[in-house]
């Protein structure tokens, strides 16, 4: 994931909690509710609100700016699968099939942890 995508991924967080939070408080304005309704009203609006404008999202592209930005951040696919097996050894491609203690990485990656001097 790049900075870019990651400041994305962010701000289509934070934006839905502040646009919620401000409807549920313009909601409660008025109304009396306990300590433990008003997390639950805050909540339900927060979901809301975010459930809603993904939903409009999937129609019309362009609603993703209520959630602060246009676009979905992108995720890249890994392309390889490596582990370290118990002896320690660096295992990469096929080899590195079995279940246990396999991790996903890029090809790129793997290229440096197998040839570091080549790849610094």
């Amino acid at each position: 994931m790049t900075i870019r995508d990651f400041l994305v991924s962010l701000v289509r967080t934070v934006v839905p909690v502040v646009a919620g939070f401000l409807l549920a408080a313009a909601a409660k304005a008025n109304i009396d509710l306990t300590a433990i309704a008003e997390p639950l009203v805050d909540a339900v609006f927060i979901g809301g609100y975010y459930a809603l404008v993904r939903w409009a999202e999937s129609r019309w592209t362009w609603v993703g700016v209520l959630l602060g930005w246009k676009a979905s951040p992108s995720y890249v696919e890994a392309d390889v699968v490596a582990r370290v097996d118990k002896a320690g050894n660096f295992l990469a491609g096929p080899a590195a099939a079995a279940p246990t203690g396999a991790v996903v990485a890029h090809e790129a990656t793997v290229e440096r942890l197998v040839n570091p001097v080549t790849h610094p």
